[in-house]
């Protein structure tokens, strides 16, 4: 029937399919030659050999939104087949396509000539702010006529050209052709569409094709920065006033709040600021969860060199990770956040006053941020600088550095990201600032796969306890375990290293899990252990370290102020972690998730789901656990249990009450 449909009306078919191939192809053309405009107009030292990888993957970028955005053409286009007033509606839809793709990226110059970065969420402005006054702005001090001549000259080539060009050819061709050209242009669209034949669709991270920033701004067209800006402004709206937080658990101030989460205990001072500020470096490791890591043995090599580098390190296995994710996690331990993600929010585009990083940048340290992955990913490169770090190192800079570092899917092996971080430290000169440096590994993540030139030691997975409930036959499972080990001695050669370095001398070195991996657990009493992180401490012998209790319940939250208590003399905030090297003060491990809406609080003495108070104060039923061996078991609150959910939930008020107040000053 498509056959008949087609050879009754081969020529209009043929000549429309024709007009939108060559108007689509223009476009694209414009597009590139937009991009070359920005190029040319912000570019100040880069030469074109250095951009060239951003001109092609920006193209590849405008393919895929100009597919996208050309799809409701494409459909009622061949609808038009059956009911030919529906071309015009396909004709009008794909003039809508060339005219957002072309407006936007020429909105794109405009935006970066005004911020300095491609479009973000603080477009959004437009309409949240004064409208007149940035209408005004806008009128006065942008080209406005001239960017109105480049888009309507731009917008209209398309079409005339196509139009052109159909003519010419939509009558010479077969039946045969014309079903060819039709079936063919709607298979390239949809492999346009993905923008890739691996394993992940083109996305954002694509865009950080080098470690010059002005570069990956080349490469972001306006269709992604707007689609990315989107999605900030959705992620997070943080309303009301910063009490809000703290009405949610019923507390009246900020005030009640603080005497409740101290629990009326003075809070033990820290030890004094060594003469000479350490080192400081904290690997954030990917999927380093605490029953992999316990499950270590001869035929089951977990942790690979790193077990002979623990004998004087401060290991606290009962930790728990602040939140479920990678992403999560990252700003859940920099912003000690309950609300993210805050950086890729409208919130994001601002310096954050809350931000963990700040107390290091303040008092001297050189701020390093360095990743195994993309510093595009979730637009750390542009949102990090914001909140305290001076530079930023992803795979493009260890790549440059290590000619040959292969990549997997995420980004290089863990042990090249370690090789860097000990080539900022071997590079350090003696009157250089003392180095804050925050790793974050990529390897440990689906798909599993270990570098080629790495070799193996004996894998069991019979030695993950029995509460994990995963196939012990399932290669994934094999694989989740293959690359833990290839992480973890990737982290202790980089201690081994320091240690032989002499470094360790006046380095304190942190690392833990950003989570625990992706194992299936018993869902009854073990939330604990599928929150479950390592947190580790290599302290300098000259700094000392007044109480260890291994045995403690950690989070995430406590890791920064320790690290500010052992470098910096900094006593932790109220609505902060603790310092984990003080006698403990009667408050629990906390973290934003878990077994309540708000998180969970555990200790010794158990454990409790936290979330809001309902409508008329009262809180949630079944908040109290109890512990039963390494099992929790919900229980009626105790007195004691009660105490430690009130403190819990002070602590938690005042971390949400502290971002809510930091986001909402100006």
């Amino acid at each position: 029937m498509l056959t008949s449909t087609l050879y009754k009306k081969k020529r209009t078919t043929m000549q429309t399919w024709c007009f939108g191939l060559v108007a689509f192809a223009v476009t694209l053309v414009i597009l590139s030659g937009i991009r070359f405009a920005f190029y040319t107009l912000f570019n100040t030292n880069t030469p074109f050999s250095e951009a060239w990888p951003a001109f092609t993957m920006g193209a590849r970028m405008d393919l895929k939104w100009l597919s996208v955005s050309v799809w409701p053409a494409v459909v009622l286009g061949l609808a038009g087949l059956k009911f030919t007033a529906l071309k015009r509606w396909a004709g009008g839809l794909l003039g809508v396509a060339i005219f957002f793709n072309i407006a936007i990226d020429i909105i794109n110059i405009g935006f970066y000539q005004f911020y300095g970065t491609p479009i973000s969420a603080l477009i959004f402005g437009f309409v949240q702010d004064d409208t007149q006054a940035i209408i005004k702005t806008i009128w006065k001090d942008w080209p406005i006529f001239t960017y109105l001549a480049i888009f309507a000259s731009g917008t209209l080539l398309p079409f005339v050209i196509g139009a052109i060009v159909s003519k010419r050819v939509g009558s010479r061709t077969s039946v045969g052709v014309t079903g060819f050209v039709v079936l063919l242009s709607i298979v390239l669209l949809g492999l346009g569409t993905r923008g890739s034949l691996s394993k992940f669709p083109l996305r954002q991270q694509n865009l950080n094709v080098s470690t010059n920033p002005f570069v990956n701004n080349v490469a972001t067209n306006g269709a992604q920065a707007l689609y990315v800006a989107v999605k900030s402004l959705k992620a997070l709206k943080l309303d009301g006033d910063p009490e809000t937080a703290l009405f949610e658990f019923k507390f009246d101030s900020k005030d009640v709040a603080v005497a409740t989460a101290l629990g009326g205990v003075t809070q033990p001072q820290p030890i004094k600021a060594p003469k000479v500020k350490p080192n400081i470096v904290f690997a954030i490791m990917e999927s380093m969860g605490r029953d992999e890591f316990e499950a270590d043995a001869p035929d089951n090599v977990m942790l690979g060199e790193l077990a002979n580098q623990l004998h004087d390190a401060k290991v606290f296995l009962q930790g728990i990770a602040v939140n479920g994710g990678t992403y999560p996690s990252l700003e859940g331990l920099l912003l000690n956040t309950p609300y993210v993600p805050i950086m890729q929010s409208k919130y994001g585009n601002r310096a954050l006053d809350f931000s963990k990083v700040k107390a290091f940048k303040e008092a001297g340290y050189r701020t390093v941020f360095l990743t195994a992955g993309s510093v595009g990913w979730r637009q750390l490169d542009k949102n990090l600088p914001l909140q305290g770090f001076d530079e930023l190192y992803g795979e493009q800079a260890i790549m440059a550095a290590f000619p040959g570092t292969t990549r997997g899917v995420w980004g290089v092996g863990d042990e090249f990201m370690f090789k860097f971080a000990q080539k900022l430290l071997d590079d350090r000169k003696p009157n250089d600032k003392p180095l804050f440096l925050v790793m974050l590994s990529i390897t440990n993540h689906s798909p599993h796969a270990v570098p080629a030139h790495y070799t193996l030691q004996p894998i069991n997975p019979n030695r993950l306890p029995a509460f994990v409930s995963s196939d012990r036959e399932d290669p994934i499972l094999r694989g989740m375990l293959e690359t833990y080990q290839y992480s973890t001695n990737a982290l202790g050669d980089f201690v081994k290293h320091l240690r032989e370095a002499g470094q360790l001398d006046d380095t304190v070195v942190a690392a833990t899990g950003d989570h625990n991996a992706r194992l299936n657990y018993n869902p009854n009493g073990y939330w604990h252990h599928s929150n479950g992180v390592p947190v580790l401490f290599w302290v300098p012998k000259s700094i000392a370290t007044p109480v260890y209790d291994a045995k403690r319940w950690v989070s995430h939250r406590d890791i920064l102020p320790t690290l500010g208590a052992l470098a910096l003399g900094k006593t932790p905030e109220p609505e902060e972690g603790r310092f984990l090297f003080a006698k403990a003060d009667g408050r629990p491990a906390v973290a934003f998730y878990n077994l309540g809406d708000r998180g969970i609080a555990i200790d010794e003495r158990g454990a409790i789901a936290l979330n809001p108070y309902d409508k008329k104060g009262n809180p949630a039923p079944n908040a109290c656990f109890k512990w039963e061996g390494d099992r929790l078991v919900a229980t009626p609150c105790t007195p004691e249990l009660s105490q430690m959910r009130r403190t819990a939930e002070a602590l938690v008020a005042l971390s949400a009450f502290r971002v809510r107040e930091g986001v909402q000053s100006r």
